[in-house]
């Protein structure tokens, strides 16, 4: 039990250790930045602050680690730590792509797989090259495609479950040229996994601790040591043609579905080894397929974010804002504001001056059920209750003052117009009258 206790440590120490954590901490700031600095050119302000990309997925990532810690410990699934180096390695030479969809260990780890098989066993000339060359040489492919097909089990997880929450809005072109709105999701998740590494102070070997491993692969050595190792997963997707939870979710499924494909076929590479690399293949085709397709669908879909004849499309909802408190969700159209139809932020800006301190709004929901909701509006509130929207067809998205200008420029014309109107009509009073004259 002393020895069981001690190698746990030294898995979370192990963890601690690895480039990969320290990655994925600076690429989730990363990421982060450049999200903020897109939602602030599209709305003048952040929907999620920076961190978020790091905070929110943790709680999902510890629940997908405790599963997979679970699946490959029990299948007692042997990867060297060599050869999680080269998948981090690979993982960094795909950085400068900034998608995380290929920036996943199930991505990276099958490519990892393919090139071990153009990788020498050692004569580099560096000691410590050769001896983790050696070490991923004598790697066993069975035990390597368990491991994948289990975080690709992972993946699917995360993305339907926590990929379809807090996706970012943003603005885009129509393919007639007009701004619409879609929802994006670029998200990474590191998932602590233990598993087994072949080298270590637990004696495993012979006792039947893993039998599934041991009969079937012999993948179980003499000895063997823990690792908490940093599996980083990732997916990146827009969604515009429906409610954003409900693409993503359906993104979810079908990865969930090539994850038991990918399953089935890492079993049957045991028995029958000319379909291990079929297992990398099937990950990287798969998960492509998958991506594509979806981007195509959305791209030949109309957003349902845009500008309509009536009412206001809600794209996004600032969180801890009015509309948040308010029950507001995203895809829901907002009708009426203080009594007062709206189908542009000009209109929604005017009928909430209209009571300033006070707002009532009737929204249609997702059920295309009308609903009201009612709230107090204080000093210092988001100017449209924290809800985001589509620009105005004629002048854009604006900022709070910009909002506030091109309003009571509006009004100034509207006046302007009125006493052109007055005095256009007073001149024809005139001349009728002078006309009358004349011919009296």
């Amino acid at each position: 039990m002393e020895a069981v206790f001690w190698e746990l440590l030294q898995a979370i120490g192990r963890f601690f250790l690895h480039p990969a954590v320290y990655l994925f901490l600076f690429v989730c700031i990363w990421f982060g930045m450049r999200r903020v600095r897109r939602e602030r050119k599209d709305f003048h302000t952040r929907v999620y602050d920076v961190v978020s990309d790091l905070l929110f997925p943790a709680g999902a990532a510890l629940a997908a680690g405790a599963v997979l810690t679970i699946i490959l410990t029990g299948l007692g699934v042997t990867v060297p730590f060599a050869m999680m180096l080269l998948i981090t390695l690979i993982w960094a030479v795909l950085l400068p792509l900034r998608n995380s969809r290929w920036l996943s260990f199930s991505f990276a780890g099958s490519l990892a797989l393919l090139v071990t098989m153009f990788l020498p066993t050692s004569g580099t000339g560096y000691g410590w090259i050769d001896r983790q060359l050696t070490s991923i040489s004598e790697m066993s492919t069975v035990s390597f495609v368990w491991f994948l097909a289990a975080i690709l089990f992972a993946e699917a997880f995360l993305i339907m479950t926590n990929g379809k929450k807090r996706s970012s809005p943003k603005l885009k072109k129509s393919k007639r040229g007009k701004v619409v709105g879609a929802h994006e999701v670029n998200r990474l998740w590191l998932v602590p996994g233990l598993l087994l590494i072949p080298a270590g102070g637990l004696a495993v070997g012979g006792l039947g601790m893993w039998p599934l491993a041991e009969s079937v692969s012999g993948v179980t050595p003499e000895t063997a040591g823990l690792m908490f190792v940093p599996v980083i997963l990732g997916f990146k997707a827009v969604v515009q043609s429906g409610y954003p939870y409900e693409g993503f979710r359906r993104l979810g499924a079908r990865m969930l579905g090539l994850a038991l494909l990918t399953a089935a076929v890492a079993v049957a590479a045991a028995f029958y080894s000319p379909l291990l690399l079929a297992v990398p293949l099937l990950i990287l085709l798969g998960r492509e397929l998958i991506f594509i397709q979806h981007n195509l669908k959305e791209q030949k879909t109309a957003s349902m974010f845009r500008n309509m004849t009536e009412g206001l499309v809600v794209l996004g909802v600032i969180p801890h804002s009015i509309g948040d408190k308010m029950g507001i969700k995203v895809g829901e159209k907002v009708m009426k504001a203080n009594g007062i139809a709206v189908s542009s932020q000009i209109e929604l800006y005017e009928a909430l001056q209209a009571k300033a301190a006070f707002c009532k709004l009737q929204v249609l929901d997702e059920e295309g059920q009308i609903r009201f909701t009612q709230s107090s509006v204080y000093e210092g509130d988001h100017y449209q209750l924290g809800l985001l929207f589509v620009p105005d067809d004629d002048i854009g998205n604006l900022s709070t003052e910009g909002l506030r200008y091109t309003f009571i420029l509006q009004k100034d014309r509207e006046k302007i117009q009125r006493e052109d109107a007055v005095d256009a009509s007073y001149e024809s009073e005139a001349a009728a009258t002078e006309e009358n004259k004349k011919s009296s």
